[in-house]
């Protein structure tokens, strides 16, 4: 029988939940981040994957779902598109 000392466990914020194995507080939800699945024109209720880069989605109709999961999760792990910071300087 175990006579010890309780430890303090971390206090979450709104938007966390504490990890059972590490007792840190972790995000359950992706903060900010866009839906990967959109609608298709003339069929709203079909749910489609944009194409990584853009380009227009293709419809998720069940018998490519894999796919659509594919794709969804290459579009969300390419992360922020990056804005290449160049100057360009000459001395005489």
């Amino acid at each position: 029988m175990w006579s010890g000392t309780p430890t303090a466990h971390a206090t979450c914020t709104s938007g966390e939940e504490e990890d059972v194995y590490t007792t840190v507080c972790t995000p359950f939800l992706v903060p900010n981040s866009p839906s990967p699945f959109s609608a298709i024109p003339g069929n709203p209720d079909l749910p489609a994957v944009n194409e990584p880069g853009g380009g227009g989605a293709i419809p998720c109709t069940g018998h490519n779902a894999g796919e659509c999961i594919g794709l969804a999760e290459e579009d969300a792990a390419e992360g922020p598109r990056a804005i290449p910071r160049s100057t360009i300087s000459a001395s005489p």
